[in-house]
This record gives C-alpha cells, sequence and structure tokens, in this order.
C-alpha cells in the first residue's frame, strides 16, 4: 500500500513539473515574438551572409506596411515652456539612477533682490541744493514713446508689476537730480508749474544760535498768510508779496482811483494797506526786521500820510473778520463777496398714528452760519497769494535710477490714480457749447469735527473746514499758510425740542431712536443748504474764472474726500452707529471684523464695497414712504426689515440726493481718519491697557516704560 501510494505522489509530482516547463516555454515564445515585432529587423534579406548547411539562407519577410499618422501642429519645445536646458536637466541624469539634484533654482520673489547686483547705482555724494524745476522751458520737455513710457514697472510690495502695453502720446520732463521726472497724459504743455519758483530759504527750517533765539537770516514772518481767518486768528491778515505782483506795482497811491481801490479792499488806499499788512503779519513780538518793514513802508515813494486820516480801522478788521475780500457794490460775478449768510434750517418731525396728534409737523430747528462754497472757490482761485500753488493738471511722478526700470511715486492728491481718472474723465466728456477754454478738476477736501470750546460746561462748536487737494501736503500741512477755509458751522437739536417732541407724543412716549432720527435728518438739512443751485451748477458745468495769470479757465468742484471720525461718518453714509454691517465703506458683516488684515478681508472689500446705487436709494424711499406717508413709527418692523441688512437709516442722504446723479458715490469720500481712528482709538486703548497691566504687576514698572517710551 504504501508503495502504491508513494508512485501515485510520484506521478503527480512529474505531472505538474511538465506543466510549469511547458508555461515556462510559451511564455519564453511569446516574449521573443513580441520583441520581434516590436524591433524590426533593420538588414534587407539580401544583406545576410549565406548560411551553409541544406537549408540555405534564411527567408525573412518583409516588415509589414504601417501607415503615416496624420500631421499634427508642431508643438512648443520642452526648453520654451520650461526655460533654459540648464534648468531642465542635471548633466549627470543620463548616467546616475538617483534622482538628479536641481541647480540654479530660482528663489520666491520675496527672497529675490529686483535689481542685479551689477546694476545697483552707486552711491552719489550729498549735494545741498534744490532739485530743478520739473517744467521751467518748453526745453525741458521730452515726448514720451509709447514703447517707452507705457510700459512701465510699479512697485507693490517687494514684487514689480509690468502695466499693460497703451498707446498712447505723453509729454515727460527731463529727470532732476533725484531721478524724478513727471509724465502729463496729453499733448499739450501744462500752462505754468507751481513748483518752479520753489525758493530754498522757504525749505530750510530756521537756524537757532547759542543762545536759542533765531538766527538774523531766519525771520518768523508769514511766508504766504492765510486769505481769510485762520482758527487761530480771529482777523485774516494779506500776502506780504502782494505789493510785489505786477498789477499791484503800477497802481497809483490816488484814493478817488476806485479801479486802484478795488484791489486793497477793505482798505482804502495803498497806504492803509500796506500799514495794516505789516501789523497783521508776522510775530506779535516786534524785531529789528519788522522795524526795517515798517521804515520801507514810510520811506516808499507811494506813502501818503494824508490818506491815513479818517481811516475807521476798527470797522476795516470786522469786514477781514467776515471774509469781505471784494467791494459788495461790485455786480460782477467775479467780485460776488465770500462772506458769511444765515439760513434757518426747518425739519420735518413725524408722529405715528398712535400719538396724540398724528402727522407731519414742521419744526425750526436751527439757524446755520455758513459761507457759500463758490464764491469761496472764486476768491480763493483769484487770490494772487494761492493761485501760483495750484496745480491745475495732474501729471505720474517717477523715480528712475540710471538704467532701472522706472518706480511711481505716491504722496499728493494731484498725481493720485483717483485725480488722474477724473481728470481724464472730465477731457473726455463734451465741452460747454462754444467753449474752448482749459477745463481744470478742483479738488476739494472737507473735513469737520466736533470740539467743546470750554474745559468746564457744554458748550460746543462744530465747524466744517475746506481745503484744496490742488495744493502740495506740505504746503497744507503748515497752519500759518491758512490753507483751510471755514464753510459752516453745523448745529444740533436745541433742548427746546424735546418739549416739542412731548407735546406731539405725549408724556415720555418718544424713544432714543427717534431722537437720533432727526438729529440726522437736521444734519442732512444743513448740508442741503451748503449743496445750493449754484454749487450743482458749478459741479456740472463748471466755473469760468480769470486767473491771476490773465488766462480764464473753467475750474469744475469734485468733492475727493471727507475727513472725520466714525460718529460723523455714520451720519455722511447713512447708516446705523454699530449696526450690522458697521464699515461706512463696505458691506462685510460685524461678525466678520476679526477677519482685519487678512487676504480675504481685502478681497471681500473690494467686493462688498458700498454703492449708491438706485436699489440702495429705494429701500430709503420706501422707509421713509412707511414713516411719512403710513405713520408708522421709526421703530416699525417693516422699516427695520428693509433696512437692517445694509445697517442704512430712514434719512435721505443730501450727498446722494443731489450729487448721486452726477457720478459722486459719498462712500468713496470718507477717507481713514487716523487721529480718531488709531490714535486716540485702537492705539489709546491698547496703551491704557498695557498701563493697567503694569500697574497690576508692579507700579514701579510704569516707570521703565516711560523711560523707554522717551528714547524712542
Amino acid at each position: 500500500m504504501d508503495g502504491l501510494l508513494n508512485n501515485v505522489s510520484d506521478a503527480m509530482l512529474a505531472r505538474r513539473k511538465r506543466i510549469l516547463t511547458s508555461k515556462l516555454e510559451g511564455s519564453n515564445e511569446s516574449r521573443s515574438q513580441s520583441h520581434a515585432s516590436l524591433v524590426p529587423v533593420p538588414y534587407p534579406p539580401s544583406a545576410l551572409p549565406a548560411l551553409p548547411g541544406p537549408l540555405g539562407p534564411p527567408v525573412i519577410p518583409e516588415p509589414p506596411v504601417i501607415p503615416e499618422p496624420p500631421v499634427l501642429p508642431e508643438p512648443l519645445a520642452l526648453p520654451e515652456l520650461l526655460g533654459p536646458p540648464a534648468l531642465l536637466e542635471h548633466p549627470a541624469a543620463a548616467t546616475d539612477n538617483a534622482r538628479p539634484r536641481r541647480e540654479n533654482i530660482r528663489l520666491p520673489g520675496r527672497y529675490r533682490d529686483n535689481a542685479e547686483p551689477s546694476r545697483v547705482p552707486r552711491a552719489r555724494k550729498h549735494v545741498d541744493a534744490l532739485p530743478e524745476p520739473l517744467i521751467s522751458s518748453s526745453s525741458d520737455l521730452v515726448r514720451s514713446d509709447p514703447t517707452e513710457s507705457s510700459d512701465t514697472v510699479e512697485a507693490v510690495g517687494s514684487e514689480a508689476v509690468q502695466r499693460p502695453h497703451v498707446e498712447i502720446v505723453r509729454a515727460r520732463t527731463k529727470r532732476n537730480v533725484f531721478g524724478l521726472y513727471r509724465q502729463y497724459r496729453t499733448e499739450r504743455l501744462p500752462t505754468h508749474d507751481p513748483e518752479a519758483a520753489v525758493d530754498r530759504e522757504l525749505l530750510l527750517e530756521p537756524v537757532n544760535d547759542s543762545t536759542g533765539s533765531s538766527s538774523a537770516g531766519a525771520t518768523t514772518s508769514n511766508p504766504c498768510p492765510p486769505h481769510n481767518a485762520p482758527s487761530t486768528s480771529p482777523v485774516a491778515c494779506p500776502d506780504p508779496t502782494f505789493d510785489r505782483a505786477p498789477n499791484i506795482d503800477k497802481v497809483s497811491r490816488n484814493p478817488s482811483d476806485e479801479s486802484d481801490c478795488s484791489l486793497f479792499h477793505p482798505y482804502p488806499n495803498w497806504t492803509t494797506f500796506r500799514l495794516g499788512q505789516w501789523y497783521w503779519s508776522g510775530s506779535p513780538k516786534k524785531s529789528e526786521s519788522t522795524f526795517k518793514d515798517l521804515l520801507d513802508i514810510l520811506t516808499d515813494p507811494r506813502f501818503c500820510a494824508r490818506d491815513l486820516t479818517g481811516v475807521n480801522w476798527k470797522q476795516i478788521n470786522e469786514k477781514l473778520l467776515m471774509g469781505e475780500t471784494c467791494p459788495p457794490a461790485s455786480g460782477s460775478p467775479e467780485t460776488l463777496p465770500d462772506g458769511w449768510h444765515e439760513s434757518d434750517i426747518q425739519i420735518s418731525v413725524p408722529v405715528h398714528s398712535k400719538g396724540p396728534v398724528p402727522g407731519i409737523h414742521l419744526y425750526d430747528a436751527a439757524t446755520l452760519f455758513h459761507r457759500k462754497i463758490v464764491p469761496m472757490i472764486r476768491s480763493r482761485v483769484t487770490d494772487p497769494s494761492v493761485f501760483p500753488h495750484l496745480h491745475l493738471e495732474p501729471y505720474e511722478l517717477f523715480w528712475k535710477a540710471n538704467s532701472a526700470e522706472p518706480v511711481r511715486v505716491h504722496g499728493e492728491v494731484y498725481t493720485s490714480p483717483t485725480f488722474i481718472e477724473a481728470h481724464d474723465a472730465l477731457q473726455r466728456s463734451p465741452p460747454e457749447p462754444g467753449c474752448t477754454r482749459q477745463r481744470v478738476v478742483l479738488a476739494l477736501m472737507f473735513s469737520s469735527d466736533g470740539t467743546h470750546l470750554t474745559e468746564y460746561g457744554d458748550a460746543k462748536l462744530h465747524p466744517l473746514y475746506v481745503e484744496f487737494g490742488n495744493e502740495s501736503k506740505e504746503r497744507r500741512s503748515k497752519q500759518s499758510n491758512g490753507c483751510f477755509e471755514h464753510i459752516a458751522y453745523f448745529e444740533s437739536l436745541p433742548d427746546a425740542f424735546k418739549d416739542f417732541v412731548k407735546e406731539k407724543f405725549g408724556k415720555n412716549n418718544f424713544t432714543g431712536a427717534f431722537a437720533t432720527h432727526c438729529n440726522r435728518e437736521l444734519f442732512h438739512a444743513q448740508w442741503e443748504v451748503l449743496l445750493d443751485e449754484e454749487f450743482l451748477e458749478a459741479y456740472e458745468h463748471g466755473i469760468v474764472i480769470l486767473c491771476p495769470d490773465g488766462i480764464e479757465r473753467r475750474f469744475y468742484p469734485r468733492i475727493f474726500s471727507y475727513s472725520a471720525d466714525y460718529p460723523e461718518k455714520v451720519l455722511l453714509a447713512g447708516i446705523r452707529n454699530l449696526g450690522r454691517c458697521p464699515c461706512p465703506r463696505c458691506l462685510i458683516p460685524l461678525d466678520r471684523a476679526h477677519n482685519l488684515g487678512m487676504p480675504r478681508d481685502r478681497t471681500q472689500r473690494k467686493a462688498l464695497a458700498r454703492l449708491d446705487s438706485v436699489s440702495h436709494r429705494l429701500r430709503v424711499e420706501s422707509a421713509r414712504r412707511m414713516i411719512y406717508d403710513q405713520q408708522r413709527a421709526v421703530t416699525y418692523k417693516g422699516v427695520e426689515g428693509l433696512l437692517f441688512e445694509e445697517s442704512l437709516v430712514p434719512t435721505t442722504n443730501a450727498f446722494s440726493k443731489l450729487l448721486g446723479p452726477l457720478g459722486l458715490n459719498v462712500f468713496d469720500t470718507l477717507t481713514v481718519d487716523f487721529l480718531h481712528e488709531y490714535e486716540l482709538g485702537v492705539w489709546k486703548s491698547v496703551l491704557i491697557h498695557i498701563l493697567r497691566l503694569l500697574d497690576a504687576a508692579d507700579p514701579k514698572t510704569k516707570d521703565e516704560f516711560d523711560r523707554r517710551c522717551k528714547e524712542t
């Protein structure tokens, strides 16, 4: 039995061995056939030598005819896609089985210098000199080639962004000693350059001697005093350089000459004008320099002592205080006075249907003291001490170091993209019929803030100022130049308003939301008075003004910015204070405020920017119809449902109503207020919190913190 089992097992093993052997032989044959089909014989049969033996030469079948593939477009070469061969393959990659090591790797932009080391400009020795005037004559202007000036590089962060090529002919100036040059967006050369007459002495700080007093060469006189009264002086002073103007040097001293006397108004003649100018200019403390100025006036051939007889100096100072610089009897539009006016402000008080006296009641809220904007513009543009500093045409300022690419320089309003866009839009618009005058954008920059007049008490004032963005920020930042003009003093609801509301609503039957609504109505009612018909006409059709250089130009006022703290921005934008969307410029909800500073926050701010659209106005109008027509309460749920999504309020915005149809988006004018929103806001809160932490840990550490702050 055991022998039979052994024979069966041997037979089974032998059978398995034969099966495996046959499978191996079959796989070898199929492999050889596949190799033969993939690698055809490269030699014809006649080229093979005859083998000895009875079989003769081998018979090799001809390879099958393979059809040619269709012709495809030639693809780009790999080096063209990926760069030079040195960056594609390592020399040892063909022989080394390991992964080749990459060389010549380009670093990311934040770790790479934009300029080559060989192109870094050599440090130039400092020269104590002013930059050359950018426009001194027509020879300094060169016509830029579109292929050169259009493709410029603008620095953004640490990267260089290439601008698209634009076929446009531009005029540009030569580079000055600092490598700066201007590029204008028109072929026509600018009519005048405010920086051509910059005096080196005006840019120098007064040098003090060892005793601490100012040197003789550095006087404290005002080189360009204000045209109207600044906030620190009740009366304005004329320009000390006014007598050096060509039209002033040629006037006579005869007081009966009305054409000459109108130049000195409210002063009756040249003698009184020069004495008033000497009195109001300079420092209150007189010195040898001011005494010399007085002697120059007294020894001038035009000085006449008889002209001082009977002059009412108090009345003249009062006229200066009111801003009266032109004779009131003159009927010409160019000589309208820019004095102050009083306007009664009336608001509509809505009482809901559940009140004792439902309906709309008119209330005389306040009296607004204000100046008209258009006469102020005329007065300031025609002022010989102001006009030379106005930039009438925008330009792009570039810095170019040797052979490097030009870099855009930002810093002024008249070189900003917003100003350039406004200028281009004005030049593309159809001109006034029959008018060929130069059209100039006049950038108005408003600012206002409430202030307390006394340390104790509740007396307060809410002034409104305006400045021209056409002037340099260096000039506007000096208070002595008087670049800010008073426009109005805003009023708030008086205490008697509470008694008026109690009569209409009943005792204690009105809420704080209603009082806030009436305050908004009063604020925008005052702005409707300021944005009068004359200003709207000038905004759309411009103002023709004869400038001091003898050229008539058409000025178009444009509101560029409004600087205010957050509570006033809320009033201007017509939104809720810290509502669902608290920002006056975008619609980002309050629950996303923690994303501030992130890249996605910047993207959302652009995508969710507030627009003064038709749907926005319709929501406000629908809510107002519920309140004023249907006699609903201000806090009615239907009103809240319309306005809650965008944190709107049921108040008609004066800017949206009057200037919105002319293209103004009021939300874009609300700029960041660095003083209130950071220095007196976030940073002040952080500093107080740090002091509390130091006081809790060890009160002595506050002295060390104070010492370190002084060293910074």
